[in-house]
């Protein structure tokens, strides 16, 4: 697009953001014809830029494209307020007047029709900027003459735009700064003190004791010790990113032994208007060596990954947790004979809500799990169901005193295709195992 320079034009061209009163006798609005036709390429042009993602010009592109344009009956002289030059006849008659404040019409004076598209362009640029800039520069000829050049002149970027703006009239990012620093308090107010945004780590120990262990269950564990970590050393202060940690010991049909090690990250994607919305993976890796293997149905690896979904309210709270268990396969020697177990991916859906007053959190969970096999394979025989579902829920109550907590919680197999348990789902740092758990837990926020 070229700049407006026309050689035939010697002096300078007045253009007006004050109003002496008489310009608007007889002005009539103009709806089509070159004054519009040039609007509209004025427009392409910003878009093109994308002038909206520039500092101090996020409303041009809008004041170009909803300025009411009126033309004038007759030309008028320059006003002392039509303060600096942006191209002028001979004479030094106006060619376009607007009020420097926002949705302000634009008025056209009848020496405008001498001049040409690319002329016209710049003066729709130029008149729009004095309404759309910050109040601090909107006013200020010599400004927002150096920015029009800088819009419409030839192979104009945007970067070249924003240099122009942080060397002529730094005045737009000193209140872009303020604003934005004004903004701020009020942004993080919007996640509430409850929130566990606000103290994401955690500490804590844990013990779990399963219910309905058979002779006939895959795992023969009766009870697990925990210890977990959980830091969130990275990421912002409402979108924290953090790595956990989870120690296991089994207690098992006779003795004990070490249990899976729990590998899980962490992040907030989104926290405002008492909504934490954030992503999760998790692994649990078996500890045991290559002979222990050889005697035990634990040894299978697990690799979980989801998100969740939480609402906290004044007296209530609801979650919504959606993940999906990879695949995996574990082996078990009954004397000399290996009994080899795969088991198939596992879809899970888990609802979790309850009141909360003064730290005491009563509610509970419904979770469902969708599995895609569980095979049993031993000499030749192979035992496989199919697809099959758990479905579990279970009460949760959980007291927290400022930055201590205190939870206990049981679940329990509400229904199930083809006899399945637990076991089916080989996690036992996940739904555990047999007909259910009952569980209590001691941690630290911070």
């Amino acid at each position: 697009m070229l700049i407006w320079c026309p050689a035939a034009q010697a002096g300078p061209t007045w253009v007006g953001n004050a109003d002496d009163g008489s310009d608007l006798e007889g002005a009539k609005r103009v709806e089509s014809g070159v004054l519009i036709d040039s609007r509209k390429t004025a427009l392409m042009l910003l878009k093109t830029l994308g002038t909206e993602g520039v500092p101090g010009l996020g409303t041009l592109s809008a004041e170009v494209e909803s300025s009411h344009v009126y033309m004038a009956a007759k030309d008028v002289s320059p006003l002392d307020e039509d303060q600096g030059s942006f191209h002028s006849d001979l004479s030094g008659r106006v060619y376009a007047r607007t009020h420097a404040r926002p949705h302000a019409p634009t008025r056209f004076f009848p020496i405008a029709a001498t001049l040409s598209e690319a002329q016209l362009i710049s003066l729709h640029i130029h008149e729009a900027l004095h309404r759309s800039l910050p109040e601090v520069v909107r006013e200020n000829e010599s400004k927002v003459a150096s920015i029009t050049l800088a819009i419409t002149s030839p192979e104009a970027t945007q970067d070249q735009v924003r240099s122009v703006i942080a060397v002529q009239a730094p005045e737009i990012l000193d209140v872009i700064r303020s604003q934005q620093a004004a903004t701020e308090p009020a942004l993080v107010s919007a996640v509430p003190e409850s929130s566990r945004v606000k103290r994401p780590s955690v500490l804590a120990y844990g013990y779990r004791n399963y219910r309905g262990v058979n002779a006939q269950s895959v795992m023969q564990v009766e009870s697990l010790h925990s210890i977990q970590s959980f830091l969130y050393p990275f990421g912002g202060e409402r979108t924290p990113l953090g790595i956990g940690l989870e120690a296991t010991l089994l207690n098992k049909r006779p003795g004990t032994e070490m249990g899976p090690l729990g590998l899980s990250a962490r992040l907030r994607l989104w926290s405002s208007r008492g909504y934490d919305v954030g992503a999760f993976a998790k692994a649990s890796l078996n500890m045991l060596s290559k002979e222990e293997l050889q005697n035990s149905a634990v040894a299978r690896d697990v690799g979980t990954f989801g998100v969740s979904m939480r609402k906290d309210l004044s007296f209530f709270f609801v979650e919504n947790e959606l993940s999906a268990s990879l695949p995996g396969k574990s082996q078990e020697m009954v004397g000399t004979i290996p009994i080899n177990y795969e088991f198939g991916t596992i879809y899970t859906a888990k609802v979790r809500a309850g009141g909360q007053l003064l730290g005491l959190k009563l509610g509970g969970f419904v979770e469902v799990n969708l599995a895609d096999y569980f095979r049993v394979k031993q000499s030749n025989f192979t035992y496989d169901p199919g697809r099959y579902r758990i479905i579990s829920g279970g009460p949760e109550v959980t007291y927290d005193f400022k930055n201590f907590g205190v939870s206990v919680y049981g679940r329990y197999l509400m229904d199930s295709t083809k006899g399945a348990d637990f076991d089916w789902l080989g996690n036992i740092l996940g739904q555990g195992m047999g007909q259910g758990s009952l569980g209590a837990e001691m941690h630290v926020y911070f």
